[in-house]
């Protein structure tokens, strides 16, 4: 056994030293770092505090706390220290998964003290420097408190997972706490916004727009006319790709920070709907009424009855049925037909005052909920109930 490995080892020594004889490191920004498991590139830059993606300073982040947690849909929410974060991005072979993508690049970023996000990127220009890479993912990831990716929870975590089992090796970032900015931007844009990509956000929240940037459908390719001798260039184009994947992770949390925090700050009504939901969610009803409140004043009926109805379970929740039957009236002032204003009312007026000429008012528009039967059975039960009391 002890032969093979040796044998192994000189084997891919041989691979890799013909593999980058034709692409030396000087042809890329970044240097040639040997490790004890072989040779890898990494490329190291900072944005300094000063630098804005868009309209967000990415030292904004520095004052993330409370609000992502309860975004992410955490049912015990505390505060982050955000100098904890480690953003992940990772560039690779495929976008299908499973034993045979590969990574070929994974950039990491943090902030140091001085403010500045530090950016590492590990790069394999080769498959054989793939242990190499890992070695020095696994060591940036050691100094994280929590890792802040976009779609990582689906994609680049368990990808990255599945090469550190391969190679046998350890992954420190493997229990750290995740959050997943693309599952957070779904719940808060998806009202407003055709799709939650990162270049939509980029533009539609952040405000800034990429100019000469390599499409990600595009980077497989590239690689792999690399690894066949290809140009460099597209590879230094997804270098900066990664980089500013990792600097809008850091813009785009800041601004869902501020978003919750700060309701006067959301631009659009709609927001304020998914901004609420999560903090429901999380037992923060005081943070989802002021959100709430701005989105229960929209001039739009359909976001208003939302917020109306949203308003009424979180009242119901807390055992307040008068507050709740006050919203639920509310809402049928914007859309007289709205099922489930109607079917909670018909429950409200049925169960907790007992009021069956009200509730029998409301059960006959219950149909978009319960179906025709459904309703009909409520309409049917209730006329016994108005029936058993005339008769007592």
């Amino acid at each position: 056994m002890s032969r093979l490995k040796k044998r192994l080892a000189r084997h891919v020594e041989k691979a890799t030293k013909a593999a980058l004889e034709t692409k030396p490191a000087s042809n890329l920004e970044g240097e040639e770092v040997i490790t004890e498991l072989g040779p890898v590139f990494c490329r190291t830059l900072r944005f300094d505090p000063a630098y804005q993606h868009g309209d967000t300073k990415v030292t904004d982040f520095l004052s993330v706390g409370a609000a992502l947690p309860v975004l992410a849909g955490q049912s015990a929410p505390t505060d982050l220290c955000p100098r904890g974060a480690v953003f992940l991005d990772t560039e690779t072979t495929g976008l299908a998964g499973g034993t045979g993508t590969m990574p070929f690049l994974t950039g990491l970023a943090w902030f140091e003290q001085s403010g500045c996000l530090r950016v590492e990127q590990y790069l394999s220009r080769h498959p054989a420097e793939e242990p190499a890479q890992l070695l020095l993912v696994a060591k940036a990831l050691s100094r994280a408190d929590f890792l802040v990716t976009f779609n990582g929870k689906a994609f680049d975590v368990p990808l990255l997972n599945t090469r550190f089992i391969l190679n046998r090796q350890k992954n420190p970032g493997y229990a750290l706490p995740h959050y997943d900015l693309l599952l957070i931007a779904r719940r808060i844009f998806k009202r407003r916004l055709d799709n939650c990509k990162l270049t939509t956000l980029e533009s539609t929240v952040l405000n800034f727009h990429r100019v000469g940037d390599i499409p990600g459908a595009e980077i497989p390719a590239a690689y792999a006319a690399f690894l066949r001798g290809g140009p460099v260039e597209p590879m230094a184009r997804i270098l900066e790709h990664n980089a500013l994947d990792l600097a809008a992770l850091a813009a785009l949390a800041a601004v869902l920070e501020q978003m919750y925090n700060e309701p006067e700050t959301v631009e659009h009504v709609l927001d304020h709907l998914g901004l609420a939901r999560a903090a429901l969610t999380a037992g923060r009803d005081s943070a989802a009424h002021l959100h709430l409140t701005r989105a229960g004043g929209s001039a739009c009926d359909d976001t208003s009855v939302e917020a109306q109805l949203m308003s009424a379970r979180a009242a119901a929740r807390a055992g307040d049925w008068t507050v709740a039957s006050a919203h639920w009236l509310e809402a049928l002032k914007r859309r007289p037909g709205n099922a489930a204003a109607h079917l909670s009312l018909a429950k409200y007026f049925e169960h907790k005052t007992r009021s069956f000429a009200r509730a029998l008012e409301h059960a006959p528009h219950t149909a978009g909920l319960e179906g025709e039967g459904g309703s009909a059975k409520r309409v049917e039960r209730l006329l016994r109930k108005l029936s058993k009391d005339d008769k007592t």
